[in-house]
């Protein structure tokens, strides 16, 4: 099941369609019942593709489609929907621009998890996964370096660091990030 999920193959041909469906059909059985474990699909969304293309070199174009349905129902769930709409855009556009003006550093598949995991953040925690995520590939960068291992035609992974940075990100605005937020907005709870 493991080699599965990390594999590539389970978004293979239209039994990739049954799979998307059935995950965010499973997605808002957990939101009905309670939206508390969102936070842990959100982290197992994150770990598959980061697994996937840490060993393949790819991610498959169902991890983002699946991230961005589930992030729009969460957060279309606390009434937050347009604002994470606005991080998605805002990542996407950003991550895109990078992909159009070196080719070679970041694949679209990068900018399309980086669009779809942003949906589930508020435009300031976009911003700290955003920093998260660079400051994870640039200690990874200085550790290979420090080995003698970082060269010019070192490949580097990234969406790993786009799960790291985006994990922490969701973990601070789901935890202290929130309260602060509402509080400042009068507000007790989405």
């Amino acid at each position: 099941m493991f080699d599965l999920l990390t594999s590539g193959a389970i978004f293979a041909g239209w039994r990739g369609w049954g799979v998307v469906a059935a995950l965010g059909l499973v997605f808002g059985v957990i939101l009905a019942l309670g939206g508390s474990w969102a936070r842990w699909v959100y982290l197992l969304f994150l770990l598959f593709p980061a697994l996937e293309d840490a060993r393949t070199g790819y991610v498959s174009d169902g991890w983002p489609l699946v991230l961005s349905v589930c992030g729009a129902l969460l957060m279309l769930s606390r009434g937050a929907f347009l604002l994470c709409l606005l991080t998605g855009v805002g990542m996407g556009a950003l991550y895109g621009l990078l992909y159009l003006i070196s080719k070679r550093s970041l694949g679209l598949a990068d900018v399309f998890l980086a669009a779809a995991s942003s949906l589930w953040l508020l435009p300031m925690y976009g911003l700290l996964s955003l920093w998260l995520t660079s400051l994870a590939a640039l200690l990874w960068c200085a550790f290979l370096l420090l080995r003698g291992r970082l060269g010019r035609r070192t490949e580097i992974r990234f969406v790993p660091f786009l799960a790291i940075g985006g994990a922490l990100a969701y973990g601070v605005q789901e935890t202290v990030g929130m309260a602060f937020l509402l509080a400042s907005l009068g507000l007790s709870s989405l």
